[in-house]
C-alpha cells in the first residue's frame, strides 16, 4: 500500500467501499469495520501513497487503523482477541506506567455550502472511555486547559448529528493515550493489536506473594528484537482496552493546488451557481463531484 504519490477520486462511496477497493488491488488481506458507515459526497486522494491516503482517513473518521501481521484493520474489531496474562517480574520483565494531559477543549465548526449553514459543536469534555487512571488525567488536564480552541472539522459534515459524533471522536482519540503503558517481555505470540493483561506480583508478608491486577491493555506499538543463541525480546506500547478510539494515526493533510479542469456541467439544479468538472488527471470511469 506504500505506493507512490497517487491521484483518485470516488463519489457515493462508503469508507469501507473505499478500503475494500484499496486493500483489494493491492493483494491486502483487511478487516474492515468502521463505525461511520454514511456514504460520502466526495473524497479524493490527492497527491499522497495509497497507504498515506488510508491513514488520513482513519485521522478524518477517528477509525481504529492498525496491521497485526496478517491483516490491516480499518475500524474497531467486532472483539478484540483474548487476553494475554503477563506478571511483573516473571513474564514481564520492565514496566512504566504513564500519563499525560491531553484532554483539551474545542469549539469545532464546519460549513455546508449547499443550505448555507455553518454546523458547530463543542467538545463533550467527558471522559466517557476511560479507566480510573485515565478518568483522572482527562480530569486535570480540562482543569489546566480551560480556554476551548476554535477548530474547523476535518472531513466535510453535513449534518449536526454528524459534527456532534465527531467532536466527541475526535476528543476520544487526542486522549486516548491519557493513561499508557510501556513493558518489556519475552512472550513471542504479542504483535500490534494483542490485548495484555498485566498483572504486578507483591510481597504483602513474609512466605505470601500476592499478585495485583493492574488491568487489561491493547498494544499499538511493538518492537521484536532477536539475536543469537534464540535470544528474544520485545518491548511494547499499550493503552487501556477499554478505549472507543485509537490515539491518531501522524499523517499530514494534503494541500490543494491550482490545477487545470475541464468543465463538464454548468447546470446546478440547486441554483448555487457551482459547476461540475473533471480533473486532467480523472478518467471517464472516475465520477466527478460539484466544484465551487
Amino acid at each position: 500500500l506504500e505506493t507512490d504519490l497517487n491521484f483518485n477520486s470516488w463519489t457515493g462511496c462508503t469508507l469501507a467501499d473505499i478500503i475494500k477497493e484499496m486493500t483489494s488491488k493491492a493483494g491486502v488481506s483487511a478487516r474492515i469495520n468502521p463505525e461511520y458507515t454514511e456514504k460520502l459526497d466526495y473524497v479524493c486522494q490527492y497527491n499522497e501513497s495509497d497507504f498515506t491516503f488510508i491513514k488520513r482517513l482513519a485521522l478524518q473518521y477517528n477509525e481504529w487503523l492498525y496491521y497485526d501481521g496478517i491483516d490491516l484493520v480499518f475500524g474497531r474489531p467486532v472483539h478484540l482477541p483474548d487476553a494475554v496474562k503477563l506478571e511483573f517480574g516473571t513474564s514481564l520483565s520492565s514496566l512504566d506506567i504513564g500519563v499525560k494531559a491531553l484532554a483539551k477543549p474545542a469549539k469545532v465548526f464546519s460549513y455546508h455550502s449547499l443550505n448555507d449553514q455553518t454546523i458547530a459543536a463543542e467538545t463533550p469534555n467527558k471522559p466517557t472511555d476511560k479507566d480510573q487512571l485515565g478518568h483522572e488525567a482527562f480530569q486535570a488536564s480540562l482543569g489546566m486547559y480551560r480556554n476551548p480552541a476554535r477548530q474547523y472539522a476535518l472531513p466535510r459534515i453535513q449534518y449536526t448529528s454528524e459534527m456532534t459524533r465527531y467532536v466527541r471522536k475526535k476528543q476520544e482519540a487526542a486522549t486516548a493515550e491519557s493513561h499508557y503503558v510501556l513493558g518489556q517481555s519475552e512472550t513471542a505470540t504479542l504483535v500490534t493489536g494483542s490485548v495484555v493483561d498485566l498483572k504486578s506480583s507483591f510481597l504483602e508478608r513474609a512466605g505470601s506473594l500476592t499478585s495485583e491486577s493492574l488491568g487489561e491493555f491493547f498494544i499499538t506499538e511493538i518492537t521484536h528484537t532477536v539475536g543469537e543463541d534464540s535470544y528474544y525480546s520485545n518491548t511494547f506500547r499499550a493503552i487501556p482496552a477499554v478505549v472507543d478510539t485509537l490515539p491518531e494515526p501522524e499523517v499530514e493533510m494534503p494541500i490543494a493546488e491550482p490545477q487545470m479542469a475541464r468543465v463538464t456541467r454548468n447546470d446546478d439544479k440547486f441554483g448555487h451557481g457551482r459547476v461540475q468538472v473533471q480533473m486532467n488527471w480523472q478518467t471517464e470511469k472516475d465520477v466527478y463531484g460539484l466544484a465551487a
